[in-house]
């Protein structure tokens, strides 16, 4: 999973260098199995094992960074409802004994850009 190192820097504050953060991040379990410069930033090559899907996204690797590093995350700001009053679509489990619980959202007004 390719990292940058600014986007964690957003959510976490750390004052390691790239190399230090690199280290530590492979000492609590996460391979960092490469480092390379991207337009300013720093980007690392992380190994996730298949049994930390927690940490398959920027804000789950920052949650272990700010473990790690003893310093609290930054939640980004969000505006998600908890409930929709009509929403856009339905989810109907065939076989529940295979699946009792399947959770879904919603997204809307998503702009792709670079």
């Amino acid at each position: 999973m390719r990292v940058p190192f600014e986007w964690l820097k957003e959510l976490v504050s750390i004052t390691a260098t790239a190399e230090e953060f690199a280290e530590r991040l492979t000492m609590i379990g996460f391979e960092v199995e490469g480092i390379e410069q991207a337009d300013d930033d720093t980007v690392f090559e992380v190994n996730v094992t298949p049994n930390r899907p927690d940490c398959l996204s920027i804000i789950g690797l920052a949650r272990e960074a700010s473990a790690a590093f003893m310093v609290p995350l930054k939640m980004p700001l969000h505006d998600i409802q908890s409930t929709l009053p009509n929403p856009d679509f339905s989810v109907e489990i065939l076989n529940p004994d295979l699946c009792n619980r399947y959770a879904g959202r919603l997204i809307r007004n998503v702009a792709i850009s670079e």
